[in-house]
């Protein structure tokens, strides 16, 4: 099976589905709120458990693993984009 643009955005919207399910679930069950368990860790769960590693129902594809490399990489990128320039700190303290 070849990698594209579109296989890419399928795997996206399979982990949107996981995780609006998963904080629907965390909104809902009451037992799921008292251990303060992320709406992110459920859904990576519920990748995992259906995924292609045990299950096999969710047909992610081979390329998913290397996801979280790639969106670092453009997390940091983008991390200072933003950034003002900075004040000295004598007129911070005024």
């Amino acid at each position: 099976m070849t990698f594209g643009p579109y296989e890419m955005v399928i795997d996206f919207a399979l982990m949107s589905v996981l995780l609006f399910i998963a904080q629907i679930l965390r909104a809902r069950v009451k037992l799921i709120q008292n251990f303060y368990l992320p709406s992110a860790l459920l859904a990576g769960v519920a990748g995992l458990l259906l995924g292609p590693q045990f299950a096999d129902i969710i047909p992610f594809t081979d390329q998913a693993g290397s996801y979280p490399y790639l969106l670092v990489v453009v997390l940091f990128a983008t991390l200072f984009l933003g950034q003002t320039e900075k004040q000295s700190l004598k007129k911070v303290l005024d």
